[in-house]
């Protein structure tokens, strides 16, 4: 039975938002709109959570998902600090 991915999520600022941007580019993932996904949920009273998953059997992101955040779900799946996010997801290897 394969490994289950591993799943992260952090709560998305203008300070660790420009860093996840960046390190997404390296493995080939174009993630600008978090920019304006913080800007909308913020109009309307929210923060923005980023989900995401790791594969770690072929070393690849399932994907991004970033909603407004909602703490009835942080006891499922709770936000990570910012680096621990970042390793997550620089445990995949850039794209050369």
């Amino acid at each position: 039975m394969p490994t289950p991915p591993i799943s992260g999520s952090i709560i998305l600022t203008a300070d660790n938002v420009e860093p996840i941007i960046e390190v997404a580019a390296k493995r080939g993932f174009t993630i600008e709109h978090l920019r304006d996904s913080i800007e909308d949920n913020a109009e309307d009273g929210f923060e923005t959570v980023l989900y995401t998953s790791v594969y770690p059997w072929i070393n690849a992101i399932s994907n991004f998902n970033d909603v407004p955040h909602d703490p009835s779900l942080e006891l499922l799946l709770p936000p990570m600090s910012t680096e621990e996010f970042l390793e997550l997801l620089e445990s995949t290897p850039e794209i050369s």
